[in-house]
């Protein structure tokens, strides 16, 4: 199941009934990464169905909701993503535990995919070394605090911050 940039849906199955105002809540489920390596943004909508764009509708992290203008005709689906009936913020989806979900998929998602495109770039074998090495020393640390400070000083030094060189410091 596909959509366009304007939100027409290609091969979907059949489409829940729209409300009768044609507004419905949608839930923004962050982006996705595709197996073809794109990375489109993912909806539910009113209908509990999962609906994909390429473009956002609207500028939101995962589990915001907002009610939405839709035009259904049979299996294609129109949605107004500018002017007077734009997406209009409605708050949290009420469950926690899929707002976290969502924000986490969206994230590893996110990463993943930025590691894909590095990898397209062909810095050649040096990076994939370099995190070799990382994770070789990474697999010989005992506890969760131990990789957690190791993490950390890996991402310090990368960012280029040198953290035994804080003020006070020698």
């Amino acid at each position: 199941m596909t959509e366009d940039a304007q939100g027409v849906e290609e091969n979907s199955p059949p489409s829940p009934k729209p409300s009768e105002d044609g507004v419905e809540t949608w839930t923004y489920m962050g982006r996705r990464l595709t197996s073809d390596g794109k990375l489109p943004h993912f909806y539910i909508d009113g209908g509990g169905a999962e609906r994909i764009f390429s473009a956002a509708l609207v500028s939101a992290t995962p589990g915001q909701q907002f009610e939405v203008h839709v035009n259904r005709n049979g299996d294609s689906i129109a949605v107004t993503s500018k002017g007077k009936n734009a997406p209009l913020y409605k708050g949290l989806h009420p469950d926690a535990d899929l707002i976290a979900r969502l924000r986490a998929e969206h994230h590893a998602d996110s990463v993943l995919h930025a590691q894909q495109n590095a990898q397209k770039k062909d810095w050649g074998d040096d990076l994939e070394e370099a995190c070799q090495v990382i994770a070789d020393h990474r697999r010989h640390l005992r506890s969760y605090h131990q990789r957690a400070a190791f993490d950390n000083w890996v991402a310090a030094r990368i960012s280029g911050f040198d953290i035994g060189k804080r003020k006070g410091r020698r």
